[in-house]
């Protein structure tokens, strides 16, 4: 979303937009621990060339499947095999069955469930959030600070370790 509203901005068609990056989040790929190859000593991304990756998102988006295409190519040889599925609820319900994987970001609830194993990438989701420059409403005033403040915080706490 970052990216489609800085490029409205630059061609014009959007403008008075004030952006805040809240986060970085890093890619990883999740899989179940009943994955057949879970076992396995040391995965890499590669292991997975021939199961399916599961998505949600037909499109360029952070997490859409052009994007983890190229990731998955450029970066760790292999051109995935996939399935568009309705919703990550949808994704967490196939990995369940020790079916195939999905390219998520550190923020993603399924990381900390016992039933899940991630595998950090080499790649990146910023969260952002923007705000109308002419913008008075004091509860999106108050919603802005509260964000800017959390995350900040959350990210200086994951820097300490």
């Amino acid at each position: 979303m970052k990216v489609q509203i800085e490029n409205a901005v630059s061609h014009g068609y959007l403008s008075g937009v004030k952006m805040f990056d809240l986060i970085r989040a890093q890619k990883g790929l999740l899989y179940s621990k009943y994955n057949p190859i879970a076992g396995r000593k040391d995965l890499r991304p590669i292991d997975f060339k021939d199961q399916t990756m599961y998505t949600f998102a037909n499109d360029d988006g952070p997490l859409g499947l052009a994007s983890n295409e190229r990731l998955l190519g450029k970066k760790y040889g292999f051109k995935p095999k996939y399935k568009i599925v309705s919703s990550i609820d949808a994704i967490f319900m196939a990995l369940s069955t020790g079916e195939g994987y999905a390219v998520v970001d550190s923020m993603v609830r399924a990381k900390n469930n016992s039933d899940f194993e991630y595998i950090e990438l080499d790649d990146y989701n910023t969260v952002s959030i923007a705000m109308l420059d002419d913008n008075q409403n004091s509860q999106s005033v108050l919603f802005m600070n509260y964000c800017l403040s959390y995350f900040g915080a959350l990210t200086a706490k994951e820097e300490e370790g």
